[in-house]
Formats: structure tokens, C-alpha cells, sequence
């Protein structure tokens, strides 16, 4: 970090990452209205541009289109999609989002639940910079905070 900061760099993010050794206690919990269904990358990142969210370099979606079994979901509410997931099979989790009008309702937990029946991981795993809201929702669910910590330094142009 010296190094960085020593030539004019500075640490905008934070990058945490967190795990959970079991998926046994995600459940499928029936929300009304509510489908998931799998999505192309184009509807994806469709999705991603109209909700920006930071993603830091190892989930952005020029890193994942190198990446071989990563499956997208949507959340869909009267066929407008109101939710994402990519998830690898081994369970790393790329990105999760559920847009801020439908958030606190399970779904979220919902996209979770469809991504493990499909892709059968044992575990799960995420990274993810200064986000509380990321952050509450995989505690909630049980995800362990691990102790490796990144930041992600910018130059100012």
C-alpha cells in the first residue's frame, strides 16, 4: 500500500470477503408474484446498467465472460426483472442484486436458494467493497467474514 501511495494512488474501496461452509439452511421460501428463471449475460448486464453498482475487478463482466460455468439468474415480477445473480458452480458468487423497491422481501435469498438447486455447490463465497446493505444481507444469512481484506487504489487523473 506504501507503494501505491507513496505515487499518488488512493484506496477508494474496501474489498471483504465472506463464506458460508453450508448451504443446507437456504431455503425456498414461496414469494408472490415472484419467478427466477435463468438469464443470457446481454439481459444481465441489461440489468446491471440501469442498477449501477460498483463490482470490483475479479466479478466485473469482461472478467466473467472468460469464465466457464457461471450461470445468470432474474427475479421476475410481472415479467419486469427486479433481480440478479451470477453464480460459478463451485458457488463463488459474481454479483447479486435485487433492485432497492422490491429489497426486504426474501428475494434476494429466493435467487440464492434457485442458484444452489442448479448448480449444487456445497458452500458459497463472495467479495464485494463498502457496501452495508451487501454486507447485512449475507450476515443475515449466515456468511462468515474471512480474514483476507483487499483495497482497491485509484489513481486521481
Amino acid at each position: 500500500m506504501r507503494f501505491y501511495l507513496k505515487n499518488g494512488y488512493e484506496v477508494n474501496y474496501d474489498l471483504n470477503y465472506f463464506s458460508l461452509p453450508s448451504v443446507d439452511h437456504i431455503s425456498k421460501i414461496v414469494i408472490d408474484a415472484i419467478t427466477i428463471d435463468s438469464i443470457t449475460l446481454e439481459q444481465f448486464g441489461k440489468y446491471y446498467d440501469d442498477h449501477f453498482m460498483h463490482i470490483n475487478w475479479q466479478n466485473v463482466f469482461d472478467y466473467q465472460k472468460f469464465i466457464q460455468d457461471i450461470t445468470y439468474f432474474g427475479a421476475f415480477k410481472d415479467s419486469k426483472l427486479i433481480g440478479v445473480l451470477a453464480m460459478h458452480k463451485t458457488g463463488k458468487i459474481f454479483y447479486i442484486h435485487v433492485d432497492e423497491n422490491h429489497r426486504l422481501n426474501g428475494i434476494g435469498e429466493l435467487l440464492l436458494h434457485q442458484g444452489i438447486q442448479t448448480l449444487s455447490p456445497s458452500q458459497l463465497s463472495i467479495s464485494f467493497t463498502n457496501n452495508a446493505s451487501l454486507s447485512n444481507f449475507v450476515r443475515k444469512l449466515g456468511f462468515e467474514k474471512q480474514a483476507l481484506s483487499q483495497y482497491e487504489p485509484y489513481l486521481p487523473l
